[in-house]
């Protein structure tokens, strides 16, 4: 966040935005996927962005003129412009230090009727302990019998639900997920809620705990188009 903590790392930040790693962004065009339109929140440097970067970081990574720095703007905020549902696990899971945990939770939305989700953010209980989240609909139930009397059931490499639809997740960093204009996913009622949950205790000495929670903004009615996402 300041010149004297990126300088040191000019060589590695050269590196990093040369080959694609920074920033993050997971979309990339080919030559036989050219996309008429362009990426939504784009991340992405210019060709001209970057050999900037690298021209600084050869000739010593200079600091410039502390007058012409451009204003960083306010911090970009985690949070949905609405909050109208809130689920999470009964009670914290606690696992034990040393070996990573999969661990799917079972959570009933409570809906009587269909509802459109067009925001989603997840909130780490313990931004130590979880690795990432992914959230898959369970709209006939199948994970209660999955999971034990804390809702809760061991699930490496899939929630086990079979035709499943996976509507958001989240790693270190994420944005919150806000649909485009006119543009909802569709949560049946009845439906489930299932929370995959890698939590990483490998620098615990001691058992700990989490308690994530999943925040939806529901659309007011239904959307002309649905997000769908085939697993």
């Amino acid at each position: 966040t300041t010149f004297e903590e990126a300088a040191p790392l000019a060589g590695w930040i050269d590196v990093a935005v040369s080959t694609g790693a920074m920033p993050p962004f997971g979309a990339h065009d080919t030559e036989t996927c050219q996309p008429r339109l362009p990426w939504l929140d784009d991340l992405r440097l210019s060709e001209d962005e970057i050999a900037t970067i690298g021209a600084w970081a050869a000739s010593g990574a200079p600091e410039g003129d502390p007058l012409n720095a451009t204003d960083p703007g306010e911090p970009t905020s985690f949070d949905l412009p609405q909050v109208d549902l809130e689920v999470g696990p009964a009670a914290p899971i606690v696992v034990p230090p040393g070996k990573d945990q999969f661990i799917c939770v079972s959570m009933d939305l409570e809906l009587a009727e269909d509802a459109y989700m067009r925001g989603l953010r997840v909130v780490p209980g313990n931004a130590a302990l979880v690795h990432h989240v992914l959230l898959y609909t369970d709209p006939k139930g199948k994970s209660v019998g999955l999971a034990g009397e804390d809702g809760t059931y061991p699930c490496f490499g899939s929630a086990k639900l079979g035709n499943t639809e996976l509507i958001g997740g989240f790693v270190p960093g994420a944005q919150p997920l806000i649909l485009p204009d006119g543009v909802a996913t569709r949560l049946a009622a009845g439906s489930r809620l299932v929370m995959q949950l890698h939590l990483s205790p490998q620098d615990a000495t001691e058992p700990t705990s989490d308690l994530t929670r999943v925040q939806m903004m529901l659309a007011d009615e239904a959307p002309e188009h649905q997000s769908v996402t085939v697993l």
